[in-house]
């Protein structure tokens, strides 16, 4: 299965972040999620199953690419754990000598998730808008 897009690309559409020492590994999933999305697409492929026309390439790798970054920016450090690969973190709340602390773990957020089990909504529009698909995100 091809991936859509290179580290270089990454790093070249976002070249003040630091990217994870894991970007190829991000990059691997979200083509996944780009493959799924596309499932009913009619276009010409190499022998590899990646796309030969240049544009729908570059769809592919911009939508592959803003995949990505959404994971990262989502908090998500290890995209093949899926929902359990978030970044921590804890969130405490007191009133007198009542408190309540959870962890982000604790309730698994909706948007992280659909991420698994979608694509996100910027990488859905530039296939959309490639004419690639035709689902309607539901965010």
């Amino acid at each position: 299965m091809p991936t859509y897009a290179t580290t270089t690309q990454y790093t070249t559409t976002y070249p003040t972040e630091e990217p994870p020492a894991n970007l190829t590994q991000f990059l691997d999933i979200a083509s996944r999620a780009v493959r799924r999305a596309t499932i009913a697409a009619i276009y010409d492929t190499d022998e590899a199953g990646a796309p030969t026309d240049t544009t729908v390439a570059a769809a592919f790798r911009d939508a592959t690419i803003a995949h990505t970054r959404a994971m990262i920016a989502a908090g998500i450090i290890d995209p093949a754990a899926g929902p359990a690969g978030f970044t921590g973190g804890t969130v405490s709340a007191s009133i007198g000598r009542a408190s309540v602390t959870r962890t982000a773990r604790s309730g698994i957020d909706r948007d992280r998730v659909a991420l698994f089990t979608g694509l996100a909504p910027n990488a859905l529009s530039v296939l959309a808008d490639a004419g690639l698909t035709s689902t309607v995100a539901t965010w």
